[in-house]
């Protein structure tokens, strides 16, 4: 798996203009939302689940999900929590 400066030089080359790094507590969920903004994230430790338009779509350690801005959905953390590296495009 890349490392986090990897992914940064990766998404920012793609037009991404920001780089975090989230940390989840185990089994946290979110609300029902959107973000203004694209999305690109890569699950670095941990699992997430995303429910999006009645789908759950899982993800595990290495795997990478994009999230189109205005997207309704929510999240689902496991077990152990997660670290995501999340990219956005404004």
């Amino acid at each position: 798996m890349d490392t986090l400066q990897i992914f940064r030089s990766q998404v920012m080359a793609e037009g991404y203009d920001e780089v975090a790094e989230m940390r989840w507590q185990p089994h946290f969920q979110t609300q029902t939302h959107e973000h203004p903004f694209d999305v690109y994230a890569v699950v670095a430790e941990g699992k997430v689940t995303l429910h999006i338009e009645g789908r759950s779509e899982h993800y595990g350690q290495g795997d990478r999900f994009r999230l189109p801005r205005h997207t309704l959905h929510h999240e689902a953390y496991g077990e152990q929590g997660a670290t995501l590296w999340v990219a956005r495009m404004h």
